[in-house]
């Protein structure tokens, strides 16, 4: 019995650190206004972005982790680069997750976003920056740098990050992170969105759970849940209510721990700068 509840407790944790969406397996679709809320953290003031010199020629990842994490960069190969920390001792990863063109009021800009990591081991998460840059005549300035927006993933990795328009010249990026653990699995969706020139962490939601314990059948039974369920969601976003900003679907499907098909649809609207639950 105490190995049942170590099992079951370290999966709770595991999969709460990584997607933030509640860890009750058994009530999927608990507190939709909560996904929207939960982990958004605002500041009372934008972090001040310093001056940087313009940028002359491409911008290449590696260029853009510099402008990151300045004086850091130790390596940079396949994508990923390798990060001095303060202590000397071990070195963190980097990459660029996201380096997209956007037009915003006829100014031409690069939406940036990146991950940087302790390193690559099951329980290391992924710190996740923004980058805005502008074209000035033939160079490019740092509009704006918001590190460490949120936290997410394992192995030092979110599962991805998507481009998305979510409004007329408004953008974001919808970042996928989740964890598995002993047969059990979840994930979870955050929208990062540039709102003027910063970046904001503007929801938080549950995409995806299940678990495949049919090797361990005594295991799942014990806590009266099956042992082979799941549910998974598609995500858009199309105009509604928000004259600025389109309002975001979550379209859930599939079967709860206790082996009943379900499917819904929940709708979120932009207010006072994060999605919150309208309708389902």
């Amino acid at each position: 019995m105490i190995r049942q509840y170590w099992h079951f407790l370290c999966l709770t944790m595991v999969v709460a650190a990584c997607t933030t969406a509640p860890s009750d397996l058994s009530h999927p679709m608990a507190s939709p206004v909560a996904y929207a809320r939960a982990e958004i953290r605002k500041s009372s003031l934008p972090a001040p972005t310093p001056t940087l010199p313009p940028i002359e020629g491409e911008i290449t990842d590696e260029v853009l982790l510099n402008l990151m994490f300045p004086g850091s960069l130790v390596d940079f190969a396949n994508g990923k680069a390798l990060l001095r920390t303060e202590n000397d001792i071990s070195l963190d990863v980097a990459r660029v997750l996201l380096n997209r063109a956007i037009r915003v009021n006829g100014a031409e800009k690069r939406f940036v976003i990146v991950e940087r990591s302790r390193g690559e081991c099951h329980a290391c998460h992924a710190e996740i920056s923004g980058i805005l840059l502008t074209r000035t005549g033939t160079s490019w300035t740092v509009e704006s740098l918001s590190p460490q927006l949120l936290t997410r993933g394992t192995f030092g990795h979110v599962f991805g990050a998507d481009f998305i328009e979510i409004g007329s010249e408004y953008y974001g990026a919808l970042i996928e992170s989740g964890a598995s653990y002993h047969g059990y699995y979840g994930s979870g969706i955050d929208v990062i969105a540039l709102i003027g020139s910063d970046f904001e962490h503007v929801f938080n939601g549950d995409k995806s759970r299940g678990a495949d314990r049919s090797v361990n059948r005594r295991e799942c039974v014990a806590w009266r849940q099956g042992c082979l369920w799941g549910y998974d969601s598609t995500v858009s976003f199309m105009p509604g209510v928000n004259a600025e900003f389109y309002d975001l679907h979550i379209d859930q499907s599939g079967t709860n721990p206790g082996g009943y098909e379900f499917s819904t649809s929940q709708t979120y609207v932009m207010l006072n700068g994060r999605y919150v639950f309208q309708s389902r």
